[in-house]
């Protein structure tokens, strides 16, 4: 059965705000007097307790954590059938590990790691993903897919340009003309004598090896 809890978490929901401020946004006018008294004391029990949901989900991931430690030294597959016998699945665990996990970096965002939504805390916690990009994420307080895509997106460019240095190079010297090189190789080799036809075919093929 599907974690509840996560399912909120990826829905983007916060249900984890515990500010004391919290004033109710329920119409109560077609409630009568008695009903309306019980409802909002179930809204302040609720809102007490939001406390509890934040608190837990870092706790769980803590417990799950020294649980697959402990257990590492055992057979193959006995944390899972330690935690299936609490009724997770590998997703759950997987979610509440992961959530733990960046907690342990960034302890000073507990609550914020505590909400967010779980596609958020895949893509903080995939293997390739920079740590730079990480700690923009966190210290922004990123919670929605848009914002999130747009820093994946910088930092994708980032790590193009590191892999093809030489790209800008390129693309600023793709206009030189071959009467440029030609000029240049003359000087360079001018106690060679070359003539202006073999610097010229000389060129062609140092423009189109070098690809400018």
């Amino acid at each position: 059965m599907r974690d509840p809890l996560a399912r909120r978490f990826e829905d983007g929901v916060n249900i984890l705000d515990t500010r004391d401020d919290i004033k109710s946004n329920f119409d109560y006018s077609s409630i009568d007097e008695n009903d309306k008294e019980i409802l909002i004391e179930y809204e302040n029990q609720i809102n007490q307790n939001k406390v509890f949901l934040i608190r837990s989900t870092i706790e769980i991931g803590k417990i799950l954590e020294e649980a697959q430690q402990r257990l590492s030294k055992y057979k193959t597959g006995t944390f899972m059938a330690w935690y299936e016998n609490l009724g997770f699945n590998k997703d759950n665990v997987s979610y509440f590990l992961k959530r733990y996990s960046l907690f342990l970096r960034h302890a000073d965002k507990k609550n914020y790691i505590a909400e967010l939504p779980v596609y958020v805390v895949k893509a903080l916690t995939k293997k390739d993903t920079p740590e730079e990009l990480v700690n923009e994420v966190i210290e922004k307080e990123i919670k929605t897919m848009k914002d999130l895509k747009e820093i994946e997106n910088k930092y994708s460019q980032v790590a193009n340009n590191k892999k093809n240095p030489n790209e800008k190079i390129k693309n600023k010297n793709s206009d030189i003309s071959i009467d440029e090189i030609c000029s240049v190789l003359k000087e360079t080799f001018i106690e060679y004598n070359i003539s202006h036809e073999k610097a010229k075919i000389l060129a062609e093929t140092l423009k189109y090896r070098l690809g400018i």
